[in-house]
């Protein structure tokens, strides 16, 4: 170890413990939202053919290209 010291709140494995039950032992945070090219490439890895861009994301993309 680098020698820092470890707050009791970090040590602690699950947020709530009450003695007979412990409280979020298996919470997990919510994984954030795949992007495009991610998208892709899991499609092309699963060989499935990608979802179709709905009216609003093609207009979106085309305004953003100028």
């Amino acid at each position: 170890m680098d020698g820092t010291p470890v707050s009791k709140e970090l040590s602690r494995s699950t947020p709530y413990d009450t003695g007979k039950i412990k409280i979020g032992v298996y919470y997990e945070q919510p994984k954030p939202p795949l992007e495009q090219d991610e998208l892709l490439l899991q499609h092309a890895l699963l060989g499935v053919a990608p979802p179709k861009e709905t009216f609003f994301q093609r207009l979106i993309s085309r305004l953003m290209k100028g």
